[in-house]
């Protein structure tokens, strides 16, 4: 597995935006279409898997991601907290999609306090914050 710091992430985002074109949606599609089937090659479909999807384009890969393993009807819960932030478009996009399955629960936290117990859960998918977060975190 290769990990590429932020600047290098940020490269090549946008040399592969240059040189494709893609559009950010999907361009986010296709990163969640990769990760979703890694996710299924490693994990049974019995798996209990927690997204927890912020505000963010990282939130809106993650929301794609559920939707892509709810699809297959994999066990999936997703958590959308709504104290840190607006949506970015490709997040409402990716929410959009996902509430038209109307399948599995999506949980909105409003408050801090209100965060799950995520100890029965198999697989935790962290949507919180990416590769573009420019501040400390806080809270």
């Amino acid at each position: 597995m290769k990990i590429f710091s932020r600047e290098q992430i940020s490269y090549i985002d946008r040399q592969t935006k240059i040189l494709e074109p893609i559009l950010e949606i999907d361009l986010m599609e296709r990163a969640s279409k990769a990760l979703a089937e890694w996710l299924i090659a490693h994990y049974p479909v019995s798996s209990k898997i927690a997204v927890i999807a912020g505000t963010g384009n990282n939130g809106g890969d993650a929301l794609a991601v559920a939707r892509l393993l709810l699809k297959i009807n994999m066990d999936v819960d997703v958590y959308l907290p709504e104290f840190v932030g607006r949506r970015s478009d490709a997040n409402e996009i990716n929410l959009s999609r996902l509430e038209d399955l109307v399948i599995g629960p999506m949980i909105k936290l409003i408050e801090l306090n209100e965060l799950p117990n995520l100890s029965g859960y198999d697989l935790l998918i962290d949507g919180l914050y990416g590769s573009g977060l420019n501040r400390p975190l806080e809270g």
